[in-house]
């Protein structure tokens, strides 16, 4: 799944940097029952025999002959602080995967393969424990990037860039990029968001415009003081969590009817935010496999109610329409909109009171 969000940011990386002389494929991403399908247009007059520039066997043939695609290729790899290095002898600027192809129909240079424009991070995290695959995910943000004072290689960490007589140099700017990232830059967006808390979108729009990415957020939440602001950080980070658990739970079923698809949701609504205690064994789990690492949870409830939604319905609506029972609990509701697309956004709702600046309660609840 991560390799192919990172498709689509590539290719919007380099779509800003607005180049008339190359040419894009039109892409889409669509989540459904719990996969994720990267969509991209067919590109006509183009094959093995076209690639100009880069490789489309894993590094085993690189290509960068073309004097005017080498230009285009260094030039925007400026733009994106992109180093480059050498591949096989060949003189690379960003991942050497990437391909740019000139169609045998139009002339026209086309680019393709985006998924590992940006460096990753995840074979420096000792934490992550992946190694191999780390290339794949844990990519750095491009608004990181960018605004680094040296350039990073697209393809550190990995046996592409052994023969480089510059090696050494690109893996030290990865490690203080990295280095930089986790001693400085979260401290840093830790303590503004302590002076000025905030939640749901615009927490991610905030971290994303620092240059952090949402994996990152327990590590932001360490270093925060304020218990408002580890509280949204704790809702994002649940959320989210419960969000990939669900899908994991529709890619498991054998039977992929929308209404089984329901059940799923309905049910693992149920063992989440069940109006009893919240289920022990399902939050061990998620512990022992690292996704939650907080040693005690807010009591969270839900209503246990079968709901059918057929379109976005504002929460307002909502709880005019399925009404509430009372208690002598309060209840405190973080949900805008409540939608049957099944590419839902969990609402959590919690009556402990330390937790009461956090979840404010919102109109008509």
């Amino acid at each position: 799944m991560k390799p192919a969000c990172n498709e689509l940011k590539g290719l919007a990386s380099y779509f800003q940097c607005r180049c008339s002389e190359l040419h894009f494929p039109f892409m889409a991403l669509i989540h459904y029952q719990g996969y994720c399908l990267l969509a991209s247009s067919h590109i006509d007059g183009i094959g093995k025999k076209t690639l100009k520039y880069g490789s489309a066997d894993g590094g085993l043939s690189v290509y960068a002959e073309d004097e005017d695609v080498n230009r285009i290729m260094n030039h925007l790899g400026k733009k994106l602080n992109l180093a480059g290095h050498v591949v096989s002898g060949k003189q690379i600027c960003g991942p050497v995967d990437i391909e740019v192809h000139k169609s045998e129909k139009d002339d026209k240079f086309y680019i393709l393969d985006f998924a590992r424009v940006w460096p990753s991070e995840g074979h420096l995290i000792a934490e992550n424990n992946r190694p191999g695959n780390a290339i794949w995910y844990d990519n750095l943000r491009s608004s990181y990037v960018q605004r680094l004072d040296y350039p990073l290689c697209s393809d550190s960490g990995t046996r592409w860039i052994c023969d480089d007589p510059q090696k050494s140099e690109l893996d030290k700017n990865m490690r203080y990029a990295v280095l930089n990232l986790y001693k400085t830059v979260i401290p840093k967006v830790s303590t503004n968001l302590d002076t000025n808390p905030v939640g749901g979108a615009d927490l991610v729009t905030t971290l994303h415009r620092k240059g952090l990415n949402l994996r990152h957020m327990g590590h932001v939440r360490s270093h925060c003081k304020n218990p408002k602001t580890r509280g949204y950080l704790l809702m994002e980070c649940l959320a989210r969590a419960l969000k990939n658990e669900i899908r994991l739970r529709m890619r498991e079923q054998k039977t992929k009817a929308y209404t089984n698809m329901m059940d799923v949701v309905t049910d693992f609504c149920w063992l989440v935010f069940s109006y009893t205690e919240p289920s022990p064994s399902f939050f061990r789990i998620l512990d022992n496999e690292g996704i939650i690492h907080e040693s005690s949870l807010p009591n969270i409830e839900m209503v246990q109610r079968t709901i059918t939604v057929t379109e976005d319905i504002p929460l307002t609506k909502f709880v005019a329409s399925h009404p509430i029972p009372r208690s002598q609990d309060t209840f405190y509701f973080d949900v805008t909109h409540i939608s049957g697309s099944l590419d839902l956004y969990i609402g959590i709702i919690s009556k402990d009171e330390e937790m009461s600046d956090v979840f404010p309660p919102k109109s008509g609840c």
